[in-house]
């Protein structure tokens, strides 16, 4: 689960990819919603491809916010209204009642993926570093991921980076995501482009 979307693979046990799926979805329209859709898609998946719900053993989701992973739970998203504390898992194994269902921070799931099939590869130590419509990051320290002791060590994303700089959606003023994030970056091109400072910007804007 993105900020703005929502992505979704079906794979076997031999790490076979089955299916993919990926729509858009804003997170802020709350985890009723949100988890409905992705349950609901996750469920028709399955039908569509003649794949058993019942054999589906384990989910793993990741979530744009902090976790308390032993908890399996949002602590206080900054972009995520209404998902603090929600029961995700309970909530998720309602409709899969025979999977094991586990949830991190989504930079985590990212991290983990690149540490066993990616650049990370026999790799100890790494931070892996996401920038889209937010920032953050997940931290491998010994071959595992580091979460600090409320699941926010690698929330880089709320760090201000500038006293003076624009008001974050968390509420505080110049965090490194309303400075150097994907809308951020989007909403300086486009008053370059208007300002005519970019021909090329104003091109692409007005198409």
């Amino acid at each position: 689960i993105g900020a703005t979307s929502i992505d979704l693979a079906i794979a076997d046990f031999s790490r076979n990819t089955l299916v993919r799926y990926s729509e858009p979805a804003l997170v802020r329209e709350g985890p009723i919603k949100v988890l409905g859709r992705v349950c609901g898609v996750l469920e028709k998946l399955m039908l569509e491809n003649g794949l058993n719900a019942e054999r589906l053993l384990g989910i793993g989701m990741g979530i744009p916010g902090p976790v308390d992973f032993s908890l399996g739970m949002a602590v206080s998203p900054p972009i995520m209204p209404g998902w603090d504390c929600y029961l995700i898992i309970q909530t998720v194994q309602q409709w899969f009642p025979n999977a094991n269902v586990v949830i991190d921070n989504d930079v985590n799931v990212m991290a983990l993926g690149e540490i066993h099939q990616g650049e990370g590869k026999n790799v100890s130590n790494l931070i892996f570093v996401k920038v889209g419509t937010g920032i953050g990051s997940g931290i491998v320290c010994e071959g595992r991921i580091y979460r600090g002791a409320s699941g926010c060590a690698g929330d880089i994303g709320h760090i201000s980076v500038s006293k003076s700089g624009p008001l974050c959606h968390c509420g505080n003023t110049g965090c490194l995501e309303a400075v150097a994030g994907g809308p951020a970056i989007a909403k300086r091109s486009l008053i370059a482009a208007q300002a005519g400072r970019s021909p090329f910007l104003l091109e692409q804007y007005e198409r």
